[in-house]
């Protein structure tokens, strides 16, 4: 007798059941495995586009520190004052140069111009990812709805690119810094709108020179003012520059006596294309290399020449003159001192040239006519020094006797004076020597600028 089991038609429903909910389990598994892949991949996309657009923005602001570092003084090397003077005149020629390049023939509906020096610079990103670049874009700034672009500043845009990701910065720049555009002396005196007669004095060791000394201690008197060079093997400015080179002369007192052949040291300017020149060179008449005029100063790389201009220094409106007058909008005729410089304004027609000691220190403007249209003449007898920057207007003459000095250096506006002005006169042993500290202790907001005031910074989006 045959048995037979029965079929359970329920345990093959459970069977079927139980795989289809596995089915069911594995691609609710797979689902979510792809779904955290696919969540993976775009967090490590946003990841990566957070790290390139972050590297795009290191290389904008690396791109703006640069171009800050070219054009201004804010990072220099002042170890030494012939190194901080000669990082300031670079850095002003570096401005000039930028500056003329953005705003020459400037159109009304004009884009930033992309800077000749800073356009695709390479940025160091550790060597990993896409390569990251700077470029750097200017255009002028125009204040007060003139037409004409504001001297001294403008406007800056600094795009860093990593990959396909950008990020741009703007922002404003002011190298006037909240003092006199530098260097404010070409030359340990130099002489614009006019023609002039400079007298050097009449002893060997009391020249007018260009090399860089240090500043004498307050209260010097007699040899005790007069130091010497930081670097006797340099020079860093001209001993006299003449605007109106043809007309101009130097003269010594007490005639050309042979003995007195370094009556004018300062910069050679028979090697004026190098642009690292330091060398010395001296005389006692215009053919001297350390007297310079508009022809000995090399062309740019745009073909103009870059000899210092009576634009720039001429009147109280000139790009290097305006900061000037203005700090010496409210100064009466005292006095400061060396350790105490102030700005000052006297008439030599009718103020007196008063010492508040042997020595004193600041920015003195000597201006101003009698009642009769007539200039006058500063007078001071005697031993001393003034450290601190002379600017000699309205045909005025100054006439330092005995053994006094001038650390910082002399500017002269000779326009409209007679033939023969002579704005200096060496009358006994007077001298005037460069010196970059004298001209960068010149009293508060009278300093030596080209700090670069960086105002406005923003980032740009697209």
């Amino acid at each position: 007798m045959s048995l037979h089991r029965p079929h359970s038609i329920g345990a093959h429903k459970q069977q079927g059941a139980v795989l289809l909910v596995g089915l069911i389990l594995l691609a609710i598994l797979m689902i979510g495995a792809t779904s955290l892949m696919n969540a993976t991949i775009s967090d490590e996309r946003m990841t990566g586009n957070s790290k390139t657009h972050t590297e795009a923005f290191f290389a904008a602001e690396a791109g703006r520190r640069a171009f800050v570092d070219h054009v201004t003084a804010a990072n220099m090397d002042d170890s030494t004052p012939d190194k901080k003077a000669e990082k300031i005149a670079k850095a002003q020629q570096n401005w000039d140069k930028v500056y003329g390049q953005v705003t020459k023939n400037w159109g009304p509906n004009e884009k930033p111009r992309n800077l000749p020096n800073f356009a695709g610079i390479p940025f160091a990103n550790n060597g990993n990812g896409p390569a990251s670049t700077y470029t750097v874009m200017a255009e002028p700034i125009f204040e007060g709805g003139s037409a004409t672009p504001t001297p001294g500043k403008l406007k800056l845009i600094s795009l860093g690119q990593t990959g396909n990701a950008q990020r741009m910065i703007g922002f404003d720049l002011d190298v006037g810094g909240g003092g006199i555009g530098m260097p404010p002396a070409p030359a340990a005196i130099s002489c614009f709108g006019g023609a002039c007669n400079v007298q050097a004095g009449a002893a060997n060791d009391a020249p007018i020179s260009g090399q860089n000394h240090p500043v004498p201690n307050e209260g010097c008197t007699g040899s005790a003012c007069w130091v010497d060079p930081v670097d006797a093997d340099k020079a860093v400015v001209p001993a006299v520059f003449f605007s109106d080179y043809s007309d101009s002369d130097v003269t010594l007192q007490g005639g050309s006596n042979g003995k007195k052949k370094k009556a004018f040291t300062g910069l050679d300017r028979f090697n004026s294309s190098d642009e690292n020149n330091t060398d010395v060179a001296s005389g006692k008449d215009k053919s001297s290399g350390a007297v310079w005029g508009p022809n000995d100063y090399p062309d740019d790389t745009d073909g103009n020449n870059t000899a210092p201009k009576d634009t720039d220094y001429v009147g109280k409106d000139g790009k290097f003159m305006k900061d000037i007058f203005k700090a010496a909008a409210n100064a009466d005729s005292s006095l400061g001192t060396i350790n105490n410089p102030k700005a000052s304004v006297i008439n030599p027609a009718t103020d007196n040239f008063n010492m508040p000691g042997s020595t004193a220190g600041g920015l003195l403007i000597i201006e101003g006519t009698d009642e009769n249209g007539n200039p006058g003449t500063l007078s001071n007898q005697g031993t001393g020094a003034y450290a601190g920057l002379i600017v000699i207007r309205d045909c005025n003459e100054v006439n330092f006797g005995g053994n006094f000095s001038v650390y910082g250096a002399i500017i002269v506006d000779a326009t409209g004076c007679p033939e023969g002005y002579t704005p200096f006169a060496g009358n006994g042993t007077p001298d005037v020597k460069y010196s970059s500290d004298a001209l960068d202790n010149t009293g508060d907001s009278i300093g030596v600028g080209l700090n670069g005031d960086m105002k406005d910074w923003y980032e740009i989006i697209n």
